[in-house]
């Protein structure tokens, strides 16, 4: 019996936090809609809808029109009362907070550029803006982190980084969780990213799918069946480690012929300025189209992502691709390049076709990524709003 009462308290949790998500992505606004989606009775969404409006957390305004004669349907929002999240990025040049609704949309947002900080003054800077971003809200739900990696989510810790100012295995959840009292989750920020995505991005109707991140290195995260998809100490995979030359450059993990080394944005970048000459940042040389010379780089530069991310999607069977960071300058002429090479490698082509697109919300989805850390347990049910 005690089992049977704790799966009851379970699913009660569950379909409250599925109507919140359902609601905040705009995937429901009527409680006709969320009978139909969730397959609950008009009773229990009822209750449930009531009971979020008591609590100030949701609210119902205009009928929706209809085409036929009826009674109108209620739209149902986020109430502008219910509790905000924070977001903190934490990467190798900059630390960034934001504060945001359910809609994710931006209310207060700080960053502070890093240089070469010890672990004590990171931290530092990490409470200070995180602290800036509470003060800002009535009430907050949680902080969320998105994180450089290697990153230990299941114990909440910034592993080694490379290149990171020596600064390894800093707990930043519990550091987090002592000073604020709040709930606190952590996953890397290319993980972050296609959380954000699934949900609120470009990634909306896809159940699976790859955000890979051109960065200093090359990053992924990757959603699999509406979860997260990790491995051992819930690490993040590491496609910037394929290797695409078994007989190339030596890369810092042991391997050779990393898809990294040759991708990354400081090896795009001295790339384009041997062929065009210095002073343009790496957006306005991508920016450059319509050039032969241009052409002929991004056809080799596509050519090794595409090596990289369909061995990636031969393993996975995932349709859609997203390149952040500095991939979100890449022109659609490029991307769709991108997107023919991927499919004339993937094994299953003639049952299915990747698409390759940018983030929805561009070089911020890491950063709204971190917000969305903190909204999938509340949308799952595991964290409870106050």
């Amino acid at each position: 019996m005690k089992n049977l009462g704790k799966n009851a308290a379970d699913n009660k949790k569950n379909n409250r936090g599925k109507v919140l998500g359902l609601i905040a992505t705009g995937r429901c606004r009527t409680r006709r809609d969320l009978v139909d989606l969730m397959g609950l009775t008009k009773v229990t969404i009822s209750n449930i809808v009531s009971d979020f409006q008591e609590k100030g957390i949701l609210m119902e305004d205009e009928k929706l029109s209809l085409d036929k004669a009826g009674r109108r349907p209620v739209n149902i929002k986020i109430s502008p009362s219910a509790p905000r999240i924070v977001g903190l990025l934490v990467i190798r040049d900059r630390v960034e907070v934001v504060l945001c609704d359910f809609y994710l949309h931006i209310e207060y947002r700080e960053k502070v550029i890093l240089e070469h900080p010890t672990e004590q003054e990171l931290i530092r800077i990490i409470c200070r803006l995180v602290e800036n971003a509470i003060g800002k809200a009535e009430k907050v739900i949680g902080i969320g982190v998105s994180s450089l990696g290697p990153v230990d989510s299941g114990d909440g810790i910034i592993m080694e980084p490379p290149y990171f100012y020596g600064i390894g295995r800093l707990p930043i959840v519990s550091i987090l969780e002592t000073k604020f009292s709040l709930p606190v989750r952590i996953h890397q920020d290319n993980e972050s990213g296609a959380l954000e995505e699934y949900y609120y991005g470009n990634g909306k109707g896809h159940e699976s799918l790859m955000l890979v991140g051109i960065e200093r290195g090359v990053g992924c995260g990757i959603i699999k069946d509406g979860k997260i998809y990790s491995g051992f100490h819930r690490l993040s995979p590491e496609i910037g480690h394929v290797s695409i030359d078994y007989k190339g450059r030596k890369c810092i993990c042991g391997n050779r012929g990393c898809m990294e080394l040759y991708v990354n944005s400081e090896e795009l970048k001295a790339r384009f300025e041997k062929t065009f000459g210095k002073g343009k940042s790496l957006e306005e040389y991508i920016s450059m189209q319509d050039i032969p010379e241009m052409d002929e780089l991004m056809d080799d530069i596509m050519e090794k992502l595409s090596a990289g991310i369909s061995s990636t999607i031969n393993l996975l069977n995932l349709d859609l691709v997203i390149l952040g960071y500095d991939g979100a300058y890449i022109s659609e002429k490029y991307l769709n390049l991108l997107e023919r090479k991927i499919n004339e490698k993937i094994f299953n082509s003639s049952r299915m076709t990747v698409v390759v697109k940018k983030p929805y919300y561009l070089q911020d989805a890491q950063l709204l990524g971190a917000v969305c850390n903190i909204l999938q347990p509340v949308f799952d049910g595991d964290i409870n709003i106050p």
